[in-house]
């Protein structure tokens, strides 16, 4: 059973599988998985991005309710971690982001991760912004249901 409070994540349980552009306009491959972990308390998110043979990005990211009936999120990646992320539920999609995107003097990053259409896909869109830059798309994926 999930908790209440991932019902804005639930569109988007399962595997997924999509292909995309970088900051570099290179092509990479995306797998993304959301799966309910500790019987419902905890939400899995493990994303993995590779450029032929290899792997670019991997990130495994756990949400779980924080205060006040919010999610948060603390993300672990192959760069660096862990970091903990802010988790907003909009209409159109989720977004786990840096605690304070503004503070232009530290590294700061957005994972939307929007809602799929009629069709069964969806965006994944990721930004980020290192210290003294603005915060900006960098990467961007279009996922499909994965058939596993």
């Amino acid at each position: 059973m999930l908790k209440e409070q991932f019902t804005g994540l639930a569109p988007l349980i399962g595997h997924w599988r999509g292909a995309g552009v970088n900051r570099d306009k290179e092509p990479f491959i995306c797998q993304v998985g959301l799966t309910p972990a500790l019987s419902g308390m905890f939400l899995r998110l493990v994303v993995v991005a590779q450029s032929g043979s290899a792997v670019v990005h991997a990130e495994e990211t756990w949400v779980y309710p924080g205060g006040f009936g919010e999610l948060e999120a603390l993300q672990f990646t192959m760069q660096g971690g862990p970091r903990h992320l802010l988790v907003q539920q909009h209409p159109e999609g989720v977004v786990l982001s840096s605690p304070n995107p503004e503070a232009r003097e530290e590294f700061r990053e957005s994972v939307v991760l929007h809602y799929p259409n009629k069709d069964g896909a969806w965006r994944l869109i990721y930004s980020w912004g290192l210290p003294g830059e603005t915060l900006s798309e960098r990467s961007n994926a279009r996922m499909i249901r994965d058939a596993l």
